[in-house]
């Protein structure tokens, strides 16, 4: 099975970065079936690029919740930091 990393770029109304979250425990295959209509293949092959809106990811976050209560504080933490501060979110997913 590959594993596929994903990567979030918080964007504001301008289009710049507001931040950036390595979400190391989603599952970026899962992520990219649910966005598969926003994303585009882009190089390196094989990776996938595309904008989201951060209801889609708050979505996705509280759908999957797989990592040990002790991170998981800490993990949401920086995904809230980088939604609350963004209107767009830029998913970058791709092999590891």
């Amino acid at each position: 099975m590959t594993v596929l990393d994903v990567h979030l770029t918080g964007l504001d109304q301008h289009g710049q970065s507001t931040g950036e979250v390595f979400a190391f425990w989603w599952n970026g295959a899962e992520l990219k079936k649910m966005l598969q209509d926003n994303l585009s293949p882009v190089d390196p092959w094989p990776s996938w690029r595309g904008r989201v809106s951060s209801d889609s990811l708050k979505e996705f976050a509280n759908a999957h919740q797989n990592v040990t209560q002790d991170r998981r504080d800490e993990l949401n933490g920086e995904l809230n930091k980088l939604l609350s501060g963004a209107v767009e979110i830029e998913v970058l997913i791709q092999e590891a």
